[in-house]
């Protein structure tokens, strides 16, 4: 995309160019973008174009995720802050760096040695992955702190077992975000599922939890959560893809209600492309009945046969009819592994 101000209607024009130089017009389906205000109001402005009505919006699912754990993470910044000084002093230090190597190597013999990591204020999972190394190497690290006679104020007892527990409460999140980012597999279909699995993992979590902090982030997780996971089965185009994903189906909801809501929705674009298909075409001719049309002007099979071929070619053509029995067979079949992939399913 060319360089634009990124503005709401600078954007929307943009894409109107691009889907028009493309012609994507009939195509377009869904634009998955960040939650940013500005792409948000873009998209609104592009869906009231003729042609474009039908266009749906997508937020990014890892986006998401982001705006949920952020403030949770900085909930808990001053022991965030005293962690980062560690790290930033034994990575500016080579003498430090060196002891906490030996030291690894002495304690922890078999282990190999590791370097502490440090966050990117862009990236929320790597708050993560530093509060998971630093627990990783917390004895080999307090002896440093110690021989190098105090270089740096050490974690308390009590700061610990917060940052051990922290790193419990956020690993489902890390995992998620992961497995929402493959490149080659369908990952809408497990929005919702993901959604809810999040939820009920916070909550499994919850009673185990002892230290402030950890509770202060898992309670800022489940408020994000509540604001943004509320209305997720109510997106037509999520609840559509996991209805259709094999592996899901009628589990993939919470309320009945909400299972029959998207299945009439489903059987009705099924009926609805049925409709589209030309119905006046009639069942192509076998190589034999070919012969008899070429050896005799009256094709007796035709005259044999002809209308029951017809009456039948009709029924099986009934849209409504033919939809609902095409969900049916597809909600009666058994559900695939979670660890199949649709792909594989459809034969790709």
């Amino acid at each position: 995309m060319h360089q634009v101000h990124r503005t709401a209607d600078n954007l929307c024009t943009e894409l109107r160019r691009l889907i028009t130089e493309w012609s994507l017009e009939e195509k377009l389906v869904a634009v998955v973008t960040d939650n940013a205000a500005n792409i948000t109001a873009a998209i609104k402005q592009l869906q009231q174009t003729d042609g474009l009505r039908a266009v749906k919006h997508l937020p990014c699912f890892a986006h998401t995720l982001n705006l949920i754990v952020q403030p949770a993470v900085q909930s808990i910044n001053n022991l965030k802050t005293k962690v980062k000084n560690i790290v930033t002093y034994f990575h500016q230090s080579t003498v430090a760096a060196a002891k906490l190597e030996e030291l690894q190597a002495q304690m922890r013999p078999n282990q190999g040695t590791l370097k502490l990591k440090n966050d990117v204020v862009t990236r929320w999972n790597s708050t993560l992955h530093m509060c998971e190394r630093m627990c990783e190497v917390q004895e080999p690290l307090n002896a440093a702190i110690a021989v190098l006679m105090n270089p740096v104020e050490c974690l308390t007892t009590e700061e610990w077992e917060a940052l051990k527990e922290i790193a419990v409460v956020l690993k489902p999140f890390d995992a998620v975000t992961t497995e929402i980012s493959a490149e080659r597999a369908v990952t809408a279909s497990k929005i919702i599922m993901l959604a809810r699995g999040l939820t009920t993992a916070c909550n499994k979590i919850q009673p185990t939890l002892k230290s402030d902090p950890s509770k202060q982030v898992l309670a800022k997780l489940l408020e994000g959560m509540q604001k943004r996971f509320t209305a997720m089965e109510s997106n037509i185009l999520l609840a559509r893809a996991t209805f259709l994903d094999p592996r899901f189906k009628k589990n993939g909801f919470v309320t009945d209600s909400g299972y029959a809501k998207v299945k009439d929705s489903v059987t009705a674009e099924v009926s609805r492309q049925l409709s589209a298909a030309p119905t006046d075409a009639q069942p192509s001719a076998t190589p034999a009945e070919h012969n008899r049309a070429a050896t005799s002007v009256v094709d007796v099979h035709d005259l044999i046969w002809g209308d029951f071929i017809r009456s039948t070619a009709v029924a099986v053509r009934n849209p409504q009819a033919s939809a609902l029995s095409l969900v049916r067979q597809f909600v009666e079949e058994p559900h695939i592994g979670l660890q199949s992939t649709i792909l594989l399913y459809l034969h790709f």
